[in-house]
């Protein structure tokens, strides 16, 4: 190129807006036009002593080798690359070349941070979606599984609550029973964790305002924590109502608090935060709509985890730690306690610098109920005069339980079905004080007995048992009659307990 072709071409460069630059075939950078030097933040002087590569910030092991082939091969868009700007940012720019003589190129660099944000905003939101997907998958089939064994833990608990109740104190047998008794309840537990990830567990939600129960919590948590963790909160004053279940957010913040302190071994801090958001419609990637939330924040300054753990970190089953130290399922519990209740997680995490898992739940326009403090007064037994009408199609869970109710001194009719129980109460011309009924059953659900009942028997009352309630919560919510829930499996106590205390409300 001769240097008068050389001159026009730098003159024509340096009243361009748009920023170039003149290369040799090793990537050296020969000019720089005025608005290069602008986007870049630097002098000429930096430029034209450097490769270009030096502004370019890559992933790619030799990203000198791989421009270099583009411009080689003759590509006229060299693809998106990242370059590092003055005061430590960055901002993404196309590469535009043309070859010229003498193996030079002229290559102009346009501005595409906004294009490339949002295109990576969208892969991360598929991602997301991706995974959410992934996860729903994986709680569907947990708590599915978790039901069918709910129903047969009902039973083998009950028949051993029963064989205690028989058995004399010195019997060489009750230790055994005792040690089954065991072993089932470690196994109700792991029922009860699957059917949270998979949101199928009985919930109370109400109008609450966070910042209390979280509190409360505070004053308990260092004495699981120890002394080695410090334990400090930033509540919003303000904050604003959410209807959730308070009982269950104690249980999701105490799971985070106990995942915390595995990740602080040496010890370290823990941070509560509360906080009011607002999202306008469409300004988020996220999967929550726009409006206003409640968020809770759980901070360490712990080893923290890699993008692939973090992948993983709410799949049941699936831990860091060792085996001795849990079934995997405290976070995959924790993810679907909150999404039954409506709400939002997610995790940011970098390796030794801690980890934060953030909480949002809907914010609401109510006011928190007031309510004094439930309790369950203990009541001697006395003769029992009250009639229950017993529905469920698993006839072992079906005996158990009314052998019980008869042992306590109610009157107790048995149905395998829906269609037997409307049988029964139109057969039976006194009262049937409350209806006993799973939900899921075919043909006729617990909802649609109770609804058809009403016409029959007015002032019935009703108790739901199931271990897989909350896919019917919905409906029950719309139903005419009040419901109680009662999980299964349930011990005869806690089956008495429940009972009485409806039959009290009346």
């Amino acid at each position: 190129m001769s240097s008068e072709t050389e001159n026009e071409l730098v003159q024509l460069l340096d009243t361009m807006l748009l920023p170039a630059a003149l290369i040799d075939a090793d990537l050296n950078c020969l000019y720089a036009n005025s608005a290069l030097q602008v986007f870049l933040g630097c002098q000429v002087a930096d430029l034209t002593a450097n490769k270009i590569t030096k502004f370019i910030r890559a992933k790619e092991p030799r990203p000198s080798a791989n421009l270099t082939e583009r411009l080689a091969d003759g590509q006229v868009n060299c693809g998106d690359w990242e370059f590092f700007l003055a005061g430590g940012t960055t901002a993404w720019a196309e590469i535009l070349s043309n070859k010229l003589s003498d193996g030079l190129f002229l290559i102009f660099i346009n501005d595409a941070t906004g294009r490339k944000r949002a295109e990576l905003a969208l892969l991360e939101s598929e991602r997301h979606h991706l995974q959410a997907q992934k996860i729903e998958a994986l709680g569907r089939l947990a708590g599915g599984v978790a039901h069918d064994f709910n129903n047969f833990l009902a039973v083998i608990l009950l028949h051993i609550d029963i064989l205690n109740m028989q058995l004399p104190p010195d019997s060489p047998v009750a230790k055994r029973v005792s040690e089954i008794k065991e072993v089932s309840n470690n196994a109700a537990r792991i029922i009860r964790q699957l059917l949270a990830f998979g949101r199928k567990q009985p919930m109370t939600p109400a109008p609450v305002t966070l910042n209390k129960t979280i509190e409360e919590l505070s004053i308990q948590l260092p004495t699981v924590l120890g002394t080695e963790i410090q334990l400090t909160t930033k509540l919003d004053q303000d904050l604003g109502v959410c209807f959730v279940d308070r009982a269950q957010v104690v249980q999701i913040l105490s799971s985070l608090a106990l995942n915390a302190k595995d990740a602080m071994p040496e010890g370290g801090r823990l941070r509560i935060e509360t906080a009011n958001l607002i999202f306008a419609k469409g300004d988020s990637n996220k999967p929550q709509a726009g409006g206003s939330y409640v968020e809770i924040a759980v901070s360490d300054n712990g080893v923290g985890m890699d993008a692939k753990t973090v992948e993983h970190i709410f799949e049941p089953f699936f831990s860091t730690k060792g085996s001795d130290k849990g079934a995997g399922l405290g976070l995959a519990m924790v993810y679907g306690i909150i999404k039954q209740m409506g709400g939002f997680i997610w995790v940011e995490s970098v390796i030794d610098a801690g980890t934060t898992f953030r909480i949002q739940f809907p914010r609401i326009d109510q006011e928190v109920e007031r309510s004094e403090p439930e309790t369950i007064a203990e009541k001697e037994a006395s003769v029992r005069n009250e009639t229950i009408l017993l529905v469920d199609d698993e006839d072992a869970v079906r005996r158990l339980t009314a052998e019980i109710l008869r042992m306590a001194g109610y009157e107790v009719f048995e149905a395998s079905s829906g269609m037997m129980a409307l049988e029964i109460a139109r057969s039976y011309d006194k009262p049937i004080d409350l209806l006993l009924t799973d939900f899921s059953m075919p043909q006729l659900n617990g909802r649609e007995v109770a609804e058809r009942l009403s016409d029959l028997h007015p002032e019935i009352s009703v108790l739901v048992i199931s271990g897989n309630i909350v896919d019917s919560m919905p409906v029950v919510a719309g139903a005419k009659k009040k419901f109680y829930f009662l999980g299964k499996p349930y011990s005869p106590t806690e089956l008495e307990v429940k009972v009485r205390e409806i039959f009290d409300a009346r």
